[in-house]
């Protein structure tokens, strides 16, 4: 029996169509992990390929709910005559720590995500995307003086190639055992699952006529949830369903806000697309 998630944060909607329902697994949860644990290298290959895959996916709609084109792309690096093993992780992430909190202090309001990288030679050096429009280039050599900081602003949705290029490589790698990854500040835009009910239905009525931004199918990352097909779609407004907030919407009236009677999917009548 298949399965249809609905998520949402700020202005993108992704819909994940699962070839099986999660809760008629082939095997419990709780059955596979002690199976993979007892080293079956089928049930822990399987969960592996899930767990990139729900990373990769995280990562990706953070890109795109929070950073647009005009961000800025930050590549952090630590110069050895500085006083600093450019190969201690925990040094260096100490040194990151105080910069992130020079950087808040200086845009309070600012929102990030960043991942950290490790080069050939070993050295460790972050790269983080930021709303920050404007920096003063003098200013952002002051708050991080250990060494060297590239700016590149963002175009068109390379900031999420890169996010999700640097995070998916920092799995693999056996010196983040039991470390954080990435790093990213608490003001993001965070996906939220649309409970089942009249409101999703008509979302995912409303969303089957128009064309989705990116549009692909997952072969089977493991044998219990099978194949997924995941859509994605960017509203022109922010979706706002937290009833405690002025701009308190429903997800239907902002579906319906969003997509105008008057408005054609691609390749109906020579309509256009909504999205762009």
């Amino acid at each position: 029996m298949s399965y249809t998630k609905l998520e949402y944060a700020n202005n993108v909607i992704k819909i994940s169509e699962f070839q099986f329902k999660p809760l008629s697994m082939e095997q419990p949860t709780y059955y596979r992990k002690v199976k993979a644990k007892r080293g079956e290298s089928h049930f822990y290959l399987e969960n592996k390929r899930l767990y990139n895959y729900r990373v990769k996916s995280y990562v990706e709609f953070l890109g795109l709910a929070n950073f647009k084109a005009g961000d800025k792309f930050i590549t952090l690096t630590f110069d050895p005559k500085k006083g600093i093993d450019p190969q201690n992780l925990d040094a260096c992430n100490a040194k990151k720590n105080m910069f992130i909190r020079r950087l808040r202090k200086s845009w309070p309001l600012a929102r990030y995500f960043g991942v950290i990288e490790f080069q050939q030679n070993g050295n460790i050096h972050y790269h983080m995307v930021t709303n920050i429009q404007y920096f003063n280039i003098k200013h952002l050599q002051r708050i991080w003086p250990y060494g060297h900081c590239k700016i590149q602003k963002v175009v068109g949705l390379s900031h999420v190639l890169y996010l999700v290029k640097y995070t998916v490589k920092s799995l693999e790698d056996k010196r983040l055992f039991l470390r954080r990854r990435f790093f990213s500040s608490n003001n993001l835009f965070r996906p939220q699952t649309l409970s089942d009910g009249v409101d999703k239905q008509l979302a995912l009525d409303r969303l089957s006529l128009y064309k989705p931004m990116q549009d692909y199918v997952v072969d089977k990352p493991t044998s219990w949830v099978g194949r997924i097909h995941r859509r994605l779609y960017l509203l022109k407004d922010r979706i706002v369903t937290d009833s405690t907030q002025k701009d308190f919407i429903p997800v239907g009236a902002v579906l319906k806000k969003n997509f105008k009677s008057t408005q054609l999917p691609l390749g109906v009548n020579g309509g256009s697309n909504v999205f762009e």
